[in-house]
């Protein structure tokens, strides 16, 4: 069977950016689906199908969150991000990336590993813990990377509140959009979701 590389040689422009930007996994099952057949017509038609659908990522962009595989961990330790990043508050990423844990997901966008969350279940609250990946700064991609953890949270952990620890200011403001309120003078902000 062809390697990843030569199968993503197989597409061109952005279907061929994004099919190579795509977690490993991703792509493995990708390539077996054409080479599921030796026929060339239909692995071409494959190719075809896999192209449209990977272009539509574009306009119908997807996020899905699942259990954070050890060499995607192993990455997330070596993440640099820039000196007094206004989003960032640098101790509780510390404390993200050194608890990782059973608790600690993957946020996967469009196929590609693009952050980390974290839920911490602590009496009728759910402490969270995100991160985006440093190379994905800057890329409109916050909106849709929190979304998709709160949605997790709310599916899967029957918690009332959600709390976000955090003395980022501009990652303050960015949560107070999102329904969150301070709580008193320290660096919690709290989101009710059940009464």
């Amino acid at each position: 069977m062809e390697t990843i590389e030569a199968f993503s040689e197989r597409f061109s422009g952005k279907a061929k950016t994004i099919l190579t930007q795509m977690i490993p996994e991703y792509q493995e099952r990708y390539r077996d689906y054409v080479h599921e057949t030796e026929n060339p017509a239909t692995q071409s038609r494959r190719i075809k199908y896999l192209t449209k659908c990977f272009l539509r990522l574009l306009e119908q962009p997807y996020f899905y969150i699942q259990p954070l595989a050890k060499k995607r961990a192993q990455e997330a330790t070596c993440w640099q991000y820039p000196t007094n990043y206004p989003l960032c508050d640098e101790e509780e990423l510390a404390r993200l990336l050194s608890t990782i844990d059973e608790q600690t997901f993957e946020v996967i966008y469009n196929g590609a590993f693009v952050g980390l969350c974290h839920f911490d279940v602590t009496c009728d609250e759910l402490v969270l813990r995100f991160a985006l990946r440093p190379d994905r700064l800057g890329q409109g991609l916050g909106e849709g990377f929190y979304q998709a953890i709160e949605s997790y949270a709310k599916e899967h952990y029957e918690t009332k509140r959600l709390c976000i620890l955090t003395s980022a200011s501009l990652l303050q403001t960015f949560m107070e959009k999102r329904g969150y309120q301070k709580d008193s003078d320290n660096p919690k902000l709290m989101k009710t979701l059940r009464d």
